[in-house]
């Protein structure tokens, strides 16, 4: 990969994107449990909720980014 297109690791971008990636990942995984899984226990429900709170944080971190 020619890293020459890729942003600064110290900048606001590359974070944005790490933080993008992870919310993306927390989603697919939600999406991928409510669609395989006909039943969930309440575990695994506290865990999907808590991966929605996750995801909620990084887009507040991500808007507070964009907002400096």
């Amino acid at each position: 990969m020619n890293r020459n297109f890729l942003p600064d690791p110290k900048s606001n971008s590359y974070e944005i994107g790490v933080l993008l990636g992870d919310i993306v990942e927390y989603l697919h995984n939600f999406y991928q449990k409510l669609t395989t899984d006909l039943f969930v226990n309440e575990n695994e429900l506290g865990e999907m909720v808590k991966s929605l709170d996750t995801c909620v944080e990084k887009i507040i971190q991500i808007k507070e980014m964009l907002v400096k």
